[in-house]
């Protein structure tokens, strides 16, 4: 590991190119990613990369608008999004993983290219998680509750159920007119 700014030999580069793209690949077969979206998201890398000529790190929106806006331009609509969501995905893996390393290596500070102003339309963020609301959850533990009631080997954990709600919701099921019954 480098200790300041020093640029990394020709070699060098791509070797971490080479381990940052298997870490990619590896974080994504860790989240639970099919291999054919994974395979997917690689090829995409590749296409740009092929394109680029240079490591990704390296592209800058300019860059990005090249691409997208020119040689893209003609392609589907969902070609050109999965296309763009690739690279996104991959920066989010360089910043999070590597951010530090890189710019030790080239003097760079890791941005993705692809921002607000280039993104394919109808990108929608993958990353999105809408929590449950108060009555979806309320239903929930509801069903559950009438469940474990007509459940012998479960009554005794009803409480725990009750408990759990109270966890979730922040207030004590109580509150709500549910409380534990005897099993």
């Amino acid at each position: 590991m480098r200790e300041h700014w020093a640029p990394a030999s020709a070699e060098e580069l791509e070797q971490f190119e080479t381990d940052a793209l298997s870490g990619f690949v590896l974080a994504r077969a860790s989240a639970g990613l099919a291999d054919g979206t994974i395979c997917g998201d690689v090829g995409h890398l590749d296409q740009i990369r092929t394109w680029f000529g240079r490591p990704l790190w390296d592209m800058e929106p300019a860059d990005a608008d090249a691409y997208f806006g020119k040689v893209l331009r003609g392609s589907p609509s969902g070609t050109r999004l999965a296309r763009s969501q690739a690279p996104s995905t991959y920066f989010m893996f360089l910043e999070l993983r590597h951010k530090i390393e890189l710019h030790r290596m080239t003097g760079r500070v890791i941005e993705c290219p692809i921002d607000e102003m280039n993104k394919p339309r109808g990108a929608k963020d993958a990353q999105l998680r809408i929590p449950p609301s108060e009555p979806e959850v309320g239903a929930l533990f509801a069903d559950w509750d009438s469940e474990l009631a007509t459940c012998r080997k479960f009554a005794p954990y009803r409480q725990e159920l009750h408990r759990l709600e109270a966890v979730v919701t922040g207030r004590p099921a109580s509150e709500r007119g549910m409380r534990a019954r005897p099993g």
